[in-house]
């Protein structure tokens, strides 16, 4: 009995490894109380060490909503332009319900499909999108703008929270109404498991998608290195495409994998193929990165 119940908690341990000390949320509202809203709001989130992000909090007025989380390695510190060339990554779209009571704020939750790893450090993120109510707070100075539970810091207000629209929110100072929810990330475990890639089999010449990956290895200390390929033999990394997510775009079919290391340990992904779509599914007013979602004036031609 004795034996049985060590392995059972062995097992437990392995099982929970990417993860130490309880989870954490980490909001701020209150004290802040909306007020004010548009698109969406940036601000910048600080951690001491690896943290395992599990879900966002945020403010939206009552309705439904198709939100996109963003996220920059660069803090913000002046007016953002929220791009993949510009260094951002779309972590997730995601349909999200709203809460609120007008402007005043209710947090809805927002979990991540794919928990985000973040190394010790300061990032940019923006939440919203271009049909989204977001309740958020128009700073002024008697007002607190940093969060903090002594490992994560949330910042907002002046040169940081900008709201409204991406890619450039043009109304400022603005503050964030919401939060975080993460665990401190355990040392990752090599050898790494490389994880399943979730893509869309045809996009839109030209139209930003994202690529991400399920079933990988979590934790810190991981590294990794997205590749494409023309044909699905000859492989090249990609210049700067060393996020867990990847946010691109292409006028041709292209093959993508991507590479995990772990303790100098590596494991690649099984590719995908990313077909361009046929040009009636995509010369519509629209932003989806599917082709035409909905009926629409034709502007694209």
């Amino acid at each position: 009995m004795n034996l049985c119940k060590a392995i059972l908690s062995l097992a437990v341990i392995l099982g929970s490894s990417t993860y130490t000390n309880a989870q954490s949320t980490l909001n701020t509202v209150p004290p802040l109380s909306g007020g004010n809203g548009a698109q969406g709001t940036t601000f910048n989130l600080q951690t001491t060490g690896a943290i395992i992000i599990s879900s966002f909090n945020a403010a939206f007025q009552s309705g439904t909503y198709n939100v996109d989380i963003w996220y920059s390695t660069t803090p913000i510190s002046g007016t953002p332009n929220i791009s993949t060339a510009n260094g951002w990554t779309l972590i997730q779209t995601t349909s999200v319900t709203g809460l609120s009571a007008g402007l005043t704020p209710t947090l809805s939750n927002i979990p991540l499909t794919n928990p985000l790893t973040l190394p010790a450090g300061t990032y940019g993120f923006f939440i919203g999108g271009p049909s989204v109510s977001a309740v958020y707070t128009t700073w002024n100075s008697s007002n607190q703008d940093v969060f903090t539970d002594g490992t994560v810091t949330i910042s907002t207000g002046q040169n940081i929270g900008y709201g409204g629209p991406a890619p450039s929110p043009p109304n400022h100072p603005r503050q964030f109404n919401g939060g975080v929810v993460y665990n401190m990330a355990a040392p990752c475990v090599a050898p790494p498991t490389a994880g399943t890639i979730n893509a869309p089999s045809g996009v839109c010449s030209g139209a930003n998608f994202s690529l991400n990956v399920t079933g990988s290895t979590q934790g810190s200390g991981l590294t990794f290195q997205w590749q494409s390929s023309s044909n699905g033999t000859t492989w090249a990394n990609i210049a700067g495409a060393t996020s867990p997510s990847l946010t691109t775009n292409i006028t041709t079919a292209t093959h993508y994998r991507r590479i995990i290391t772990c303790s100098g340990q590596s494991a690649t992904s099984s590719s995908v193929q990313i077909n361009i779509n046929s040009f009636y599914q995509c010369y519509c007013n629209t932003t989806s990165q599917f082709g035409c979602v909905s009926y629409g004036s034709i502007t694209n031609v």
